[in-house]
């Protein structure tokens, strides 16, 4: 069996994992940051560290609110963006005027920050429209540094370096809605192939059974009377008849089965009636002798459909002994574990050798194996040429 992973949810673990590693990227910034602060305060002798880490918190505190399950929330998400935005402009507010701007090392301070709060917005667009909650977060990221810059006259640049990264995250949100798209669309193309792949087995299966129905019912009845003598039809031959009639056209009824009832010799059947005592009647009025063993109330223990196939097979086995083997007589057993029920039809006639059957031949094929086959069970076949033949035939219990 081929192992495959479910087309829809593809795109889905793809956008998990882009939002988990978006999550640690941003938070790695933001602690770079801080640190770095620190360490320009300890460089510089200046009061800048613990206000600017503060306000740097803040924005880090935003995307822990939106890594949570409960910023699924829309008002949720809503307060960590305004969260992110205070934090943001507060931090930017203490630096402008203590930060070198024709120094990279000051000015890559404002470029780690806006990073990390659009990385956060990546979070955030798990739960919200992502591309929204995209240009939300480069907003909140420029704008509070872009207005005070100007607000206060300190040289303001445009900075590539958050524009690229924008650019990047929006085109992953993108590239992963076109993404999940396909996978739609491909997971309902599979499932039509796969109900398409159901019907056509299910055909199949249909025509399989009508087919053994008809072989075990209208031709082998057919076979018979062929080899009766010219004149009225014997009663039991009538009933028999009738029987394959009501199969055919779905109205045979089962009988009800006893608790079980071991089976001993031939005469043993009119003692303890079973749900294979009409099949035995009817091979017995064919000239066949069927030595019963076992336990015939085994087969109430089935499911209605395994023991419609199962009977059916076991019909298709008498009739093969009485068309084929040469002998009047066979041997039925009927024995039970705790979760299969076992049927073996044996007889000591001609034997056969089933890779040379004619494969137009559905008996055994279609009638007996496939019919098993289908309920769950399982058919095994001991015969050789002037040996005789067994046939065992495994179901499931219910």
């Amino acid at each position: 069996m081929a192992l495959a992973y479910p087309v829809e949810r593809a795109a889905r673990s793809t956008g998990t994992a882009l939002s988990k590693g978006a999550f640690w990227f941003g938070t790695v910034f933001i602690v770079t940051i801080i640190v770095a602060l620190f360490l320009i305060t300890a460089d510089r002798g200046t009061d800048l560290g613990w206000p600017a880490a503060a306000s740097l918190v803040l924005v880090l505190v935003a995307g822990v609110i939106v890594r949570l399950p409960l910023g699924r929330h829309p008002f949720v998400i809503a307060a960590a963006a305004a969260i992110a935005l205070v934090g943001v402009a507060s931090s930017t507010l203490m630096l402008l005027s203590r930060v070198d701007s024709n120094a990279p090392a000051d000015t890559i301070v404002f470029t780690f920050v806006k990073i990390a709060v659009i990385m956060f917005g990546l979070v955030a667009g798990r739960y919200v429209n992502p591309i929204v909650a995209i240009i939300v977060a480069y907003v909140i990221a420029e704008l509070p540094v872009t207005a005070l810059s100007l607000a206060t006259g300190h040289p303001y640049s445009f900075d590539v370096a958050t524009s690229c990264a924008f650019v990047v995250a929006l085109a992953a949100i993108v590239l992963l809605d076109r993404s999940r798209a396909r996978a739609r669309v491909t997971s309902a193309r599979l499932q039509q192939a796969a109900t398409e792949d159901r019907e056509a087995i299910d055909r199949d299966l249909d025509a399989m059974s009508s087919s053994a129905l008809v072989h075990d019912t209208v031709l082998n009845e057919l076979a018979v009377v062929a080899t009766i003598a010219p004149g009225e039809l014997t009663e039991r031959a009538r009933e028999q008849i009738r029987r394959s009639v009501e199969l055919v056209s779905g109205t045979a009824v089962t009988e009800e089965t006893p608790d079980f009832v071991p089976l001993t010799d031939a005469t043993a059947t009119e003692r303890a009636p079973s749900l294979l005592e009409p099949t035995i009647a009817d091979a017995a009025s064919s000239g066949l002798t069927v030595v019963a063993n076992g336990e015939s109330g085994a087969l109430s223990a089935l499911a209605p459909d395994v023991v419609a196939a199962l009977v059916l097979a076991v019909r298709q086995c008498l009739a093969n002994v009485m068309q084929h083997a040469g002998v009047t007589s066979c041997e039925l057993t009927v024995l039970s574990t705790a979760s299969d029920v076992c049927v073996m039809v044996i007889d000591s006639g001609a034997g056969f050798d089933e890779e040379t059957v004619d494969p137009d031949r559905f008996g055994l094929r279609n009638s007996v194996r496939a019919r098993i086959v289908a309920v769950g069970g399982s058919v095994q076949i001991w015969s050789a040429p002037g040996a005789g033949t067994s046939i065992a035939i495994l179901v499931p219990r219910a």
